[in-house]
C-alpha cells in the first residue's frame, strides 16, 4: 500500500499506478482497487493527524511552502504546512504537515489551533 500511495502523491493516475505494478510484479490491479488501497492509506494518515500530542515541546518550527499539486487533471501551487518539534531529549518529530491553497494568518490560526485542540500547551 506504501508504494501505492508514493506512485499517487507522485501525480500518477491511478491507471499508470496500476500498469506500473504489473510491470514490476507481473501482477495487475485495477483502477478501483488503486483507489482502494490509496484510500486505506489516507485513513492512517487521518489518525496520525489527529493523534493526541504532548503538551510541552522545547521549540516548535513551522513552515509553509509552497508545492505544485495536482488535483482534478490541474497542477498549481500550494501551500504545505509542516509543524517540526523538539522534544525533551533533543530528538526531533513531525507533528502535521497539511495543505491549504495559499498562505495568510487564517491559515496559520488554523494550524495553531489544531494544536491546542491536540493538547499542545506551550
Amino acid at each position: 500500500a506504501r508504494l501505492f500511495n508514493l506512485l499517487y502523491t507522485k501525480g500518477l493516475t491511478t491507471e499508470q499506478i496500476g500498469e506500473v505494478y504489473e510491470c514490476v510484479y507481473g501482477r495487475s490491479y485495477s483502477k478501483q482497487q488503486v483507489s482502494y488501497l490509496a484510500n486505506s492509506c489516507r485513513d492512517n494518515v487521518e489518525k496520525w493527524l489527529c493523534r493526541n500530542l504532548f503538551f510541552h515541546y522545547l521549540a516548535v518550527y513551522i513552515n509553509a511552502t509552497f508545492i505544485s499539486t495536482r488535483r482534478d487533471r490541474q497542477v498549481s501551487k500550494k501551500a504545505y504546512y509542516t509543524i517540526l518539534v523538539v522534544l525533551e531529549d533533543g530528538s526531533r518529530e513531525v507533528l502535521s504537515v497539511v495543505n491549504h491553497p495559499t498562505e495568510g494568518a487564517l491559515c496559520w490560526k488554523d494550524e495553531l489551533d489544531t494544536l491546542k485542540d491536540r493538547g499542545v500547551k506551550e
